[in-house]
């Protein structure tokens, strides 16, 4: 899904009121599944399953449970817990 409009690493963080690692002007241009991800979008990973899929995956914004090191090209959110819903529904307000 494409945002109406591009977001910064730094808006999206504000929202969800968590810290970030990147660049505050870092755009954020959507959010996918992590099946269909594409560069630009963000994506949500909560599961110890899923994280090494997220972080190689082609989202150019990861948002994770879990401190890790930020690979090349990525920015990463720490966040305690999200969903896509709620990220959907303040970014439309």
């Amino acid at each position: 899904m494409k945002f109406p409009k591009p977001h910064t690493l730094k808006q999206i963080a504000e929202i969800i009121n968590t810290k970030y690692i990147g660049l505050d002007d870092f755009p954020v241009l959507g959010m996918n599944e992590i099946h269909v991800v594409e560069s630009g979008d963000i994506v949500f990973v909560d599961h110890p399953k899923y994280y090494d899929k997220a972080l190689n995956s082609a989202a150019t914004v990861v948002l994770i449970n879990k401190e890790v090191e930020c690979p090349k090209g990525i920015s990463l959110e720490n966040i305690a817990r999200m969903n896509r819903e709620y990220l959907s529904a303040s970014l439309k307000g």
